[in-house]
């Protein structure tokens, strides 16, 4: 049997038949003043390309078109951050790299509620008449000894004294010793309960009058006496007849500020003081101890 032989072809040259599309070229150079050029081919045949020998400038407006806005930048509030009032507004820099006018949508969602557990405050009010009687001072004792024994119970978070510890002013040391006593009993471990004490007029030199002495409070429930102590704010002026405790009970923030006793309002200074920490908290809850009525005279 003879071979099959197929006959040879020769490859022609380019013709209609084999002619080629090519897709449009675009090819960027950097001219030496920093232009961007582009040399363009047409699309044809390939027996029929013609190329352009100059290149062409082409818009750098026009290549940029469709590129993303740039990242935002939090101004406010800051990232993490805490203690933020409940109106905040919220702040952005958002900028388009063609200067195109962009819309910013916030997105938020709702803080789930946290289960949070009762506590409880004990005021203990006019405790003069305990301090200044015979056998007045075991009941003063037992009331403050009853806060330690069933302040886990109760979850006792804070003791406010109203003011009027002792009955007959900054003179009676025995009566001062009594209240002191008495008191220093809710800072036995492990209660360690957070306590302040406003300064009523009988706790005064003089009644009524802040410009008095208040020597015996300062001794036992001064400035030195709670420094260092976790829930102390501070105080105004020299002594801790005005003074203000932080405390965080079952994720409630609270401040209480103490106002010392007076016949008249409180000085423009205090009262100024006493606003600018409210201010200065805004997300505490706040509660101004004041031996005054209000609207009243002592």
């Amino acid at each position: 049997m003879n071979a099959i032989t197929r006959p040879t072809q020769s490859t022609p040259r380019l013709t209609e038949a084999y002619k080629i599309l090519l897709a449009l070229l675009i090819v960027f150079s950097l001219a030496l003043n920093g232009t961007a050029q582009a040399a363009f081919a047409k699309t044809a045949p390939a027996d029929t390309v013609k190329v352009f020998s100059q290149p062409k400038p082409v818009s750098l407006a026009r290549l940029n078109a469709g590129l993303a806005p740039n990242q935002p930048v939090l101004v406010a509030p800051a990232n993490g951050a805490t203690s933020l009032p409940v109106s905040q507004a919220l702040s952005v820099n958002a900028t388009d790299p063609e200067g195109d006018p962009l819309t910013v949508s916030f997105y938020g969602r709702v803080k789930t509620a946290v289960t949070s557990t009762n506590f409880k405050f004990v005021v203990l009010p006019d405790t003069q008449y305990y301090t200044v009687n015979t056998g007045g001072d075991a009941i003063f004792n037992s009331q403050t000894q009853w806060v330690v024994n069933t302040q886990a119970a109760n979850n006792i978070v804070y003791v406010s004294h109203v003011g009027d510890l002792v009955q007959n002013y900054d003179g009676v040391p025995a009566e001062w010793l009594k209240a002191r006593n008495a008191m220093y009993l809710l800072e036995t471990a492990p209660a360690n309960i957070p306590y302040g004490t406003a300064v009523g007029n009988h706790d005064q030199g003089i009644n009524a009058d802040p410009d008095s002495t208040t020597n015996y409070f300062n001794t036992y429930f001064g400035v030195s006496h709670f420094t260092g102590r976790s829930y102390y704010g501070g105080n105004y002026g020299s002594n801790n007849d005005n003074h203000y405790d932080l405390i965080t009970a079952s994720g409630v923030d609270i401040i209480i500020v103490y106002i010392e006793a007076s016949g008249n309002p409180p000085a423009t200074a205090v009262l100024n003081w006493a606003n600018n920490l409210l201010q200065t908290n805004p997300n505490r809850r706040g509660i101004v101890v004041f031996h005054n009525l209000m609207g009243a005279t002592v």
